[in-house]
C-alpha cells in the first residue's frame, strides 16, 4: 500500500507466518494499490516475523517526509460552531445479516477467537474513473468508479471474504513512506489472532472491523466515500481536514476515524522524540491496519482528497497515529485531559476551520475493554462517552494488541515540497486484547 516513488510499489505480503506455502497466485505481480501475496489458511502467526516489529523511535528516520518545525498531527484553525446535530444511524455490534457477513454467528459471540476460529474452521481492474468536484477550498467525489481497482480476493482473509461482498468500488491509492527501502510490518490476517490473542472476543474484533459510520464517526475501510469530504481550514488553501457530510446544506462534521489495528508500538504516556536526532516530540501509537481494510482506507482517503499519493509517516503497512508535535525546548503548558478527545465534533459550516489534533503534551486516553463476555455496541454512543463507559488502561499498549485507534485525519503541504502530505492525528485508543491476557 505505499509506494517508494509516484510510479513503484515495493513488494511485500501479509502478516502470516513465513512457513505458510504460497501458491503460484502468491507470486505474481499485482499492479494498483499494493502489491501483496494472500493469506494463507494457516492461523498460526510467527511474531517473530516481519521484524521489525518494535521499531525503536529514536533509530528510524522517521520524519522525513515532513519539513522541519512540521508537526505529523498539526492541523489547527479558529474552532467556530454552527451548532448543527447530525442525525444518527444505530449501528449495533450485531452482524447477522448475509450481506454483512456470513461467517457471523450467535453462536460466536462471547467465545475467545481461537476457540471461535476452531468452529469455524473443522478439520479486478479499474473501470470509469470517479468524478470529482472540488473548488479552492473543498474537495469531495460526484460519484465512484464502475469497477473496483483495490478489492481483491487475493487480500482477504477467507474468514471475512463474504464482508466485502457488497461494499463500494473504489480506484486505487497508495501511502509514501519516508523509507526508500520500505520493508516495514505488513497488514495483520485477522484469522491470525487466534495464535496471537487467543482471548480475543471474536464478537467484539469482527464487530469493530465491520463497523461503517454512526453520527460522525467513520470506518474509511468501509464507509460511502461519498459521504466524505476535504474542507480547507487555512487561508492559502494548504491545509485540510476530513470532514463528513451532515443533513444540513453546507454543513459539515469532523469526521473521526476508527480503524482496528495490530500494534506495533505504543508511545503514548510521555511525549518522544520523532525521529533520530530530531527536535520534536509527540505522542504516537504505530500499528498495521488489516488486510484488505489496509487497502480500502488508504484508498479511500486518497480518493476524496483527489491524489493518486499521499506522503505519510508509514513503514511497510507499520501507520503512524499521532498528535500534534512540538520543540523539545518549548515551555510546558499544561495539557489538556482525556475528555477533549472524546468529546462529540461540532457542526461547522462550508470552508470554516477547526483544530484535529491533540497537543503534544495532551493526555491521549486509553480504554479498557477487555472484560471477558463484555457485548461491546461499536456506535457513536460509546464513541462520545468512553470515558463513562470503560475504565482507563494506564499503561502503554503492548506490542501485538488488538486496538481500534480513534482519529481525525489531516491533508497539508509546505512551499518546499509539490506533494501533498496525510497525518492521522490520534484521540483515543479502545484495547480490546494483549497477547498475554
Amino acid at each position: 500500500m505505499v509506494k517508494r516513488g509516484r510510479d513503484s510499489a515495493p513488494e511485500g505480503r501479509h502478516y502470516d507466518p513465513p512457513s505458510s506455502p504460497l501458491t503460484p497466485q502468491a507470486k505474481k505481480s499485482r499492479v494498483g494499490t499494493t502489491i501483496t501475496e494472500p493469506p494463507t489458511e494457516t492461523v498460526g502467526v510467527d511474531l517473530n516475523a516481519n521484524l521489525p516489529l518494535d521499531i525503536e523511535a529514536d533509530t528510524l528516520p522517521q520524519g522525513k517526509a515532513l519539513d522541519e518545525g512540521q508537526s505529523s498531527g498539526d492541523a489547527g484553525a479558529a474552532l467556530e460552531n454552527s451548532g448543527v446535530q447530525v442525525s444518527k444511524l444505530q449501528v449495533s455490534k450485531s452482524v447477522t445479516k448475509p450481506e454483512d457477513a456470513a461467517v457471523s454467528k450467535e453462536k460466536l459471540k462471547g467465545l475467545g477467537f481461537a476457540a471461535a476460529m476452531a468452529k469455524l474452521r473443522p478439520g479486478v481492474s479499474s473501470g470509469t474513473p470517479p468524478v470529482y468536484l472540488s473548488d479552492a477550498d473543498c474537495r469531495e467525489l460526484k460519484s465512484l468508479p464502475s469497477e473496483c481497482g483495490v478489492t481483491k480476493e487475493d487480500y482477504q482473509d477467507d474468514i471475512l471474504k463474504d464482508t466485502y461482498a457488497n461494499l463500494l468500488c473504489l480506484s486505487p491509492g497508495a501511502f509514501r513512506s519516508w523509507s526508500e527501502q520500505n520493508n516495514g510490518p505488513h497488514p495483520m490476517s485477522f484469522s491470525g489472532w487466534a495464535t496471537t490473542c487467543p482471548d480475543l472476543d471474536f464478537g467484539n474484533a469482527l464487530a469493530a472491523l465491520m463497523f461503517t459510520h454512526d453520527g460522525h464517526y467513520v470506518n474509511p475501510s468501509r464507509v460511502d466515500p461519498l459521504m466524505l469530504s476535504a474542507r480547507s481550514i487555512t487561508a492559502d488553501n494548504t491545509r485540510y481536514n476530513l470532514e463528513i457530510k451532515t443533513t444540513a446544506p453546507s454543513v459539515y462534521e469532523l469526521a473521526f476515524c476508527i480503524t482496528p489495528i495490530r500494534v506495533t508500538k505504543s508511545l503514548l504516556l510521555f511525549a518522544s522524540g520523532t525521529g533520530s536526532g530530531s527536535t520534536r516530540e509527540s505522542k504516537y501509537i504505530y500499528g498495521c491496519a488489516h488486510s484488505q481494510d489496509w487497502e480500502r482506507m488508504v484508498s479511500t482517503l486518497c480518493m476524496v482528497f483527489g491524489e493518486e499519493t499521499l506522503d505519510a509517516q508509514v513503514y511497510g503497512a507499520d501507520l503512524q497515529y499521532s498528535t500534534q508535535s512540538r520543540s523539545k525546548d518549548s515551555p510546558t503548558p499544561s495539557p489538556s485531559k482525556g475528555s477533549i478527545a472524546s468529546r462529540p465534533a461540532q457542526a461547522t459550516s462550508a470552508g470554516s476551520g477547526r483544530f484535529a489534533a491533540l497537543r503534544a503534551l495532551d493526555e491521549v486516553p486509553v480504554y479498557d475493554a477487555r472484560t471477558p463476555g463484555q457485548d461491546i455496541t461499536f456506535d457513536a454512543n460509546l464513541f462520545n462517552n468512553l470515558d463513562k463507559r470503560l475504565a482507563k488502561y494506564d499503561d502503554e499498549v503492548p506490542v501485538n494488541s488488538y486496538a481500534i485507534v480513534g482519529y481525525t485525519v489531516s491533508y497539508w503541504k509546505t512551499p518546499k515540497k509539490a506533494s501533498w502530505n496525510i497525518s492521522h492525528n490520534v484521540r483515543w485508543v479502545i484495547l480490546l486484547a494483549c497477547p498475554d491476557a
